[in-house]
């Protein structure tokens, strides 16, 4: 006897059920997989506007932005007369002379007519004047201006005299001019230091300063 059941009257036996459709939902873009690489982005434009508009900012917010540069310090080249005081451009030499008319020459280290003092009746020299010989050579490749107002006598006190105009156009060092690469310029340079003053050093002020000691200590 079998247990199959027969086939509904109102079925035929050779139709069989027609599957249920199943409804597979249709995968939704990988949005959360492209959040990461957009906001990463956003993030990285954010903060180059940031960082570039600082500088703006500053300005509009009327802030300073100090700024610190470091100079290089300026170079002293010392030397004892009658050496030369030397720097990469400029070398200051201080030669000695024998000074005609009425003055007292002076002995540097033991060398004779270092310079000249108390000097009274030169044409355009105020008496008691100290009269040197100053050389200014050049060690550069390159033109070099250079001015006598840049050349200072000190006293042993610490008196800063400067020269006086050229008292001679063939004898005095001019006032200022061009120095020709590896050229001399020398002359006679004089000092109104008046009484009761006694040398101690030459300076010439350049971007190195030159100093020669002519004090004979």
């Amino acid at each position: 006897m079998s247990d199959a059941h027969p086939p509904r009257p109102d079925q035929p036996s050779w139709i069989t059920p027609s599957a249920q459709p199943v409804h597979v939902p249709t995968p939704a873009p990988d949005r959360a997989g492209r959040m990461p690489a957009q906001m990463a982005a956003a993030f990285l434009v954010a903060g180059l506007v940031f960082v570039l508009g600082l500088p703006v900012v500053g300005r509009i917010g009327g802030s300073k932005t100090q700024v610190h540069v470091s100079l290089p310090d300026r170079q002293v080249d010392r030397a004892r007369f009658p050496d030369a005081a030397i720097s990469d451009q400029l070398s200051l030499r201080l030669g000695s002379f024998i000074a005609s008319g009425n003055c007292q020459e002076n002995s540097v280290n033991g060398l004779a007519d270092a310079y000249a003092s108390d000097c009274v009746g030169w044409s355009g020299v105020a008496d008691h004047a100290e009269v040197f010989q100053v050389s200014l050579i050049s060690n550069s490749d390159q033109f070099i201006e250079w001015s006598l107002g840049q050349l200072v006598l000190q006293s042993a006190t610490g008196r800063l005299v400067q020269p006086l105009p050229p008292f001679d156009r063939l004898l005095a060092l001019p006032d200022s001019g061009t120095l020709q690469p590896h050229d001399v310029v020398s002359g006679l340079v004089a000092f109104a230091t008046g009484n009761d003053f006694t040398p101690q050093s030459m300076l010439y002020e350049d971007q190195d300063d030159l100093v020669v000691d002519v004090s004979g200590s």
